[in-house]
């Protein structure tokens, strides 16, 4: 699947994640109000106007992807996906690849000592800034 042609539906359904009572339920906008005509949306069932007790869980699919995938409850490797937005083809995710995952490390370790030395370099500088007005 490339997500550029995603339309926001499939997600799997789960308990709110805010008042823990009810599922969350996938909808279809039925109205044009503000262009959304046809649009995917996610919300909690007990999230109905003028509803006593009412909870607001209310998400647009790309932020509902991220709250499953901030839960645990999906994984996403974006170097395994792919597709044709006309082709229809099936999702193909490939198992996360060890050596991305190496070259990820490294890649944070040379920032870090980057980081590190920036920090040692600002620091040099203004004792060196300040020794003249020691004097």
């Amino acid at each position: 699947m490339d997500l550029r042609c995603w339309r926001g539906d499939n997600l799997p359904l789960i308990v709110c994640p805010l008042c823990h009572l009810n599922e969350v339920v996938e909808l279809r906008t039925v109205s044009d109000e503000n262009g959304n005509q046809g649009r995917f949306f996610f919300k909690c069932s007990r999230n109905v106007p003028r509803m006593a007790g009412r909870c607001k869980f209310y998400e647009w699919p790309k932020r509902y992807l991220n709250v499953l995938v901030d839960l645990g409850v999906i994984n996403i490797n974006l170097h395994g996906i792919v597709g044709d937005c006309n082709a229809g083809s099936e999702e193909q995710v490939a198992d996360s690849d060890a050596g991305s995952h190496d070259r990820m490390e490294e890649k944070m370790d040379a920032l870090i000592r980057a980081i590190k030395l920036l920090a040692v370099m600002l620091f040099i500088s203004i004792v060196v800034g300040m020794m003249p007005k020691l004097n």
